[in-house]
């Protein structure tokens, strides 16, 4: 399915408008009924991570108000708080639970829980009128790129994705929120001060396909070409927003991989592994975690989450 670049920023402007509404949930969803569809956490995110997910829906579960899809693992969790809505005459339309039928194109957006569920924040139901841009989407870890071809791999899916001129690649640099003190001004008291923060704008970067590398996380909305390959319609640069990727050399200095927690001599970093992060030997040759030893040289990418944690997508033996 070919679109022109005209439709293509129309995608990507709807898109940023859902990303930038934001997905919030503070409490687990916990499975509930034995009988539910039982959960598949994506292996790359944590709890708390926001996903973002098109399918069409293979099953629906009224009571717990749960969906799950065709060709996904996911299963998405619905609450009181959940805006579904279809989008006529350019107008987004609320509309109920029950709207939803098995066969349903739908984009979700929400929170993984600590159950392995999303909870969605916001899903956006196609009519038959409707043309999405992209016939699926996902997110993961590039394994592989080919710089000269203009394609690339990932660690969950088996097929080639391959770009074209019209490909979109992206990201959203949001800044760091800079905190100033400030004089109080109204009933605060005459010397009283007052911290003020000041939050820089969204911004819209855009990267050449030369400026991906493996073990970057990305966000690909893609279409089927074949049992193969997909075409890229967008690929964003996931973490790029708020979050800076980190990169070092260094010397293993522990490593549980039941916990699949890393530290590295003279790093604070607290490394938990991905399931899907690049691992490799000094040839390049795929390793397993266990394949690490303590006191080996290695060059780690990653991208800080809580604290001094850091979500390891990718660790090179030296």
């Amino acid at each position: 399915m070919k679109v022109n670049r005209h439709h293509r920023f129309l995608f990507l402007a709807g898109f940023l408008m859902i990303l930038l509404a934001g997905c919030s949930a503070d409490n687990p969803v916990g499975s509930g009924d034995s009988n539910a569809v039982s959960p598949t956490q994506p292996v790359f995110l944590i709890a708390g991570d926001p996903v973002q997910i098109s399918a069409r829906v293979a099953t629906i579960d009224p009571t717990q108000q749960m969906l799950t899809f065709v060709d996904h693992p996911e299963t998405a969790v619905v609450d009181e708080e959940t805006e579904i809505f279809t989008i006529q005459q350019g107008v987004e339309t609320p509309v109920p639970f029950d709207y939803i039928q098995i066969g349903d194109s739908v984009q979700v957006c929400g929170t993984l829980q600590e159950s392995g569920y999303i909870l969605a924040n916001r899903i956006r139901v196609y009519l038959e009128s409707d043309c999405p841009d992209y016939d699926l989407s996902f997110r993961d870890i590039i394994t592989a790129i080919d710089y000269d071809a203009g394609t690339f791999t990932v660690s969950e899916r088996t097929e080639t994705i391959t770009t074209d001129a019209f490909t979109i690649i992206w990201g959203v640099d949001g800044g760091k929120v800079e905190f100033t003190e400030q004089a109080a001004t109204g009933n605060f008291g005459t010397n009283a001060k007052v911290v003020v923060g000041n939050v820089p704008s969204f911004r819209i970067v855009g990267y050449a396909f030369t400026d991906l590398k493996v073990g970057d996380v990305v966000e690909v909305k893609a279409n089927i070409v074949n049992s193969s390959t997909l075409l890229a319609v967008s690929i964003k640069l996931a973490d790029s927003n708020f979050k800076d990727c980190v990169e070092f050399d260094g010397l293993i200095a522990s490593l549980d991989c039941d916990t699949r927690i890393v530290t590295f001599q003279d790093f604070d970093w607290i490394g938990w592994v991905c399931p899907g992060a690049v691992l490799t030997g000094l040839d390049g040759t795929p390793l397993a975690l266990c394949d690490f030893s303590v006191g080996d040289q290695v060059a780690v990418k990653g991208y800080p989450t809580e604290g001094d944690t850091l979500k390891v997508c990718l660790m090179e033996q030296q």
